[in-house]
């Protein structure tokens, strides 16, 4: 699950998820709440996947790589990922992400964008559990 969190200039989310593979999903949901306006766009229905394997010397790191990678993907091929299949996910120091990436592309008949993100920074954010759930706030750079 995330929500959105009030921000003077950029958009902050919290990420509250069960797990690992659930928190990389949840931040993959923020960051395309965040680029499409999802009620004015068709539905994202994926059609191709990419391979991801992420390693970073702690989870945060983990995390902001994670989102950079997708803002990466979606400023260079318009790539939008919808699902999220996860091999490996370990939080521990080294941190490592590896899955798939399945989504679409942006096609401005079918998808309606709505902020441009320049990338997810390390303001504030700290990964930590709390009653037995994973919890983060995450702020992006518009």
């Amino acid at each position: 699950m995330f929500e959105f969190l009030d921000h003077t200039a950029d958009v902050a989310i919290r990420l509250t998820s069960r797990d690992e593979e659930e928190l990389f999903r949840d931040a993959a949901s923020a960051v395309v709440a965040i680029l499409l306006d999802l009620k004015a766009s068709e539905p994202l229905v994926p059609r191709s996947s990419i391979p991801l394997r992420l390693e970073a010397e702690d989870p945060e790191s983990l995390l902001v790589d994670f989102l950079n990678e997708l803002i990466f993907l979606f400023d260079t091929t318009g790539f939008v990922a919808r699902d999220l299949k996860v091999t490996s996910v370990h939080l521990h120091s080294p941190a490592h992400f590896h899955g798939q990436l399945a989504g679409d592309t942006f096609d401005p008949a079918k998808h309606q964008a709505k902020t441009e993100i320049k990338a997810a920074t390390f303001h504030g954010l700290e990964l930590r559990k709390s009653r037995g759930r994973l919890e983060a706030e995450v702020v992006f750079d518009l």
